[in-house]
């Protein structure tokens, strides 16, 4: 589950408290990481079905700004879920 991998990840980072650093701000960076390959994987699949149907095909080059906006916009909506519940300050 999420909060256990969360507890092992902030386990595993705990000696960074000997540098200043913060295990549960890791562990949270890093399951964040995990939780949006498999979203922007998707997203990919999703521009590139959408652009063979146009009969664009598969070219990087026309996929390249549509991923990017996708990407950034799960971020943007990922970091206001976390503004939302506290965790973070959202400006």
């Amino acid at each position: 589950t999420q909060a256990a991998l969360l507890d092992g990840l902030e386990r595993a980072a705990a000696p960074v408290r000997l540098i200043g650093g913060n295990p549960a701000t890791i562990a949270l960076a890093v399951a964040l990481m995990l939780r949006s390959i498999p979203a922007i994987a998707s997203s990919v699949q999703d521009l590139a079905d959408a652009a063979k149907a146009r009969g664009i095909g598969r070219n990087p080059a026309t996929l390249a700004a549509p991923v990017v906006i996708n990407t950034v916009a799960y971020a943007q909506r990922t970091a206001d879920a976390l503004a939302a519940r506290g965790i973070m300050e959202r400006n």
